[in-house]
């Protein structure tokens, strides 16, 4: 019940912008609003599921309410203001529903429970402190270079824009995603902060919860403010995408609060709601760019820049048109990006340059939903598969982490559902190496953690 209300909710909203585009187009842009807005009401309640909340949320705002709005004023970012009126914008609007569709099942489909019940004995796992050690001793290591090369520790808060400009001066491009030097300087660094941090701070409050401030032991309350001293520098957003430091910090605030009932998961979705469709285009000003183009005024924002999502879907529509599904090679370029180039001579670039630059674009470093990457390289069925798959990745440690459990599928839960608005927005190719390597080294640590001794209970004397 909840879910249709959500669903009715979003549709009255909407219904201003919906009758203002055609009747078929509206009813799927209709269709698409309602699917994400029940997604968020049951991800939310009774239990909150935090994977599928994030990835709802985002569609619904993302995928959601900006095509609804840009199809009805025909507005669209870098200046393509024919592209909402081109042939491939009905394509576009029908592999969003399935694609919303698909995980909507792939999070809900019935007969859901956790793995095990949880147990009020079992001890909690505790990644290795050797591990936590050595990523954040491996982060001192490249901190220095790092450092220098984005310009200094000042550098390090200035912005995007400043850095990439001083990591560009020493012959860095970003955009070589897949770069030893890229990977040296501004990949490992965060990602070795970002996940030692998270496992110590997993260490520190299992000991906590277990007896008190008195049980934390000294090393590993250090391990935890130097890892929280350095994720601070490499995964602040003043350098950072929005997205990728949302992640990096919100991970570590979702462990500490462990938000699980419906009503955290209400307020959890107010709260990304309000992020995704206010906070999310005012944090464009850590980006440090100035631009000549007159302000937005009201609602104009969601036909900017920040939600060109929609957009380049239909972009990707018109790029198969022309060149055909590519077989997978962009999104196996994004996933295999530790492989140099000097082996992988074909290696693709992100998706998004490409299916830009086929427009016509001059500014070709964009996003590219998740989707519609994944149907340039294997048509609607195979993105079909592959998103059917991702989502019941998500469903396990959703229901885990809503269970109370303390399994390694639960722990994953606070990056993994912040690290889905970088996979929603996609390229693979360009947030791919960040977020990847993250939930690679944490899910390495968590895979080599072991469950707690339990404390033995001293015998109770008997006086005399």
């Amino acid at each position: 019940m909840i879910p249709l209300l959500a669903a009715l909710v979003a549709l009255v909203v909407l219904l201003p912008l919906l009758l203002r585009t055609s009747p078929l187009q509206g009813t799927l842009c209709a269709v698409q609003a309602c699917v994400a807005a029940a997604g968020v009401a049951r991800s939310a309640y009774p239990s909150l599921r935090p994977v599928a909340l994030v990835t709802f949320v985002f569609t619904f705002s993302w995928l959601g309410v900006a095509p609804a709005y840009q199809l009805a004023t025909g507005r669209a970012a870098w200046r393509d203001y024919g592209v909402i009126a081109g042939p491939h914008t009905t394509t576009a609007l029908v592999l969003m529903v399935l694609a919303t569709v698909t995980l909507y099942v792939g999070f809900f489909r019935p007969g859901a429970t956790p793995a095990v019940a949880p147990s009020p004995t079992a001890t909690p796992l505790d990644p290795p402190r050797w591990v936590c050690l050595g990523y954040l001793f491996a982060c001192l290591v490249l901190a220095p270079g790092a450092v220098a090369a984005g310009g200094g520790l000042a550098g390090m808060f200035s912005s995007r824009a400043e850095r990439s400009a001083a990591l560009v001066a020493q012959g860095i491009s970003l955009q070589d995603a897949g770069g030893l030097q890229v990977a040296l300087v501004s990949i490992l660094p965060g990602a070795l902060a970002t996940a030692g941090c998270y496992l110590s701070l997993i260490r520190v409050l299992n000991q906590y919860r277990a007896a008190g401030w008195a049980e934390i032991g000294a090393l590993d309350a250090g391990l935890l403010v130097l890892g929280m001293a350095l994720v601070v520098v490499f995964a602040n957003p003043f350098v950072n995408t929005r997205a990728l430091s949302a992640a990096a910090i919100g991970s570590l605030v979702l462990l500490v609060v462990r938000p699980r009932t419906g009503r955290a998961g209400v307020w959890m979705a107010a709260v990304l709601l309000v992020a995704t469709l206010v906070a999310y285009p005012a944090a464009n000003a850590f980006r440090g760019t100035t631009s000549t183009q007159p302000q937005p005024q009201g609602l104009e924002f969601l036909g900017g820049q920040d939600f060109d999502g929609f957009q380049q879907a239909i972009n990707a529509g018109e790029f198969v048109e022309d060149l055909g599904h590519s077989g997978g090679t962009y999104s196996f370029s994004g996933i295999l990006y530790f492989v140099p180039r000097a082996v992988w001579a074909d290696k693709e670039r992100p998706a998004s340059i490409d299916v830009a630059a086929n427009r016509g674009y001059a500014f070709t470093n964009l996003s590219l939903p998740v989707h519609a990457e994944l149907y340039l390289d294997f048509g609607p069925v195979g993105m079909t598969a592959v998103l059917f798959v991702l989502s019941a990745a998500g469903r396990r440690s959703d229901l885990d982490w809503a269970a109370g459990l303390g399994s390694r599928a639960a722990l994953m839960a606070p990056y993994a559902c912040l690290a889905c608005l970088s996979i929603i927005r996609g390229p693979i190719g360009s947030n791919g190496p960040v977020y990847l390597t993250n939930l690679g080294l944490i899910g390495l640590g968590l895979l080599l953690a072991r469950h707690r001794a339990a404390v033995p209970i001293p015998p109770v004397r008997s006086p005399g």
